[in-house]
């Protein structure tokens, strides 16, 4: 993969990913949902539930968003 001026890192506990500048108006609305679903699953956590449950009910939904238009943003580029 080659990084380009502009293109943005983004990074947490589970990864890394490089989002092209070009694909950035496209990644943006997938954020809030996926913000949604954290602050979800931590609570679900607080409330006694462990990751891997809360990972299928909350995260499942969430990553199938990217794929709603065909595929991943950046795929094929």
């Amino acid at each position: 993969m080659i990084i380009n001026p502009g293109d943005y890192i983004v990074g947490d506990i589970d990864g890394v990913v490089v989002v092209p500048k070009d694909l950035v108006v496209e990644v943006i609305p997938l954020l809030g949902p996926q913000v949604e679903a954290d602050e979800k699953m931590a609570e679900a956590i607080k409330g006694g539930m462990s990751f891997t449950e809360v990972g299928k009910k909350f995260r499942a939904k969430v990553g199938n968003l990217a794929g709603k238009e065909g595929g991943k943003a950046g795929e094929g580029k």
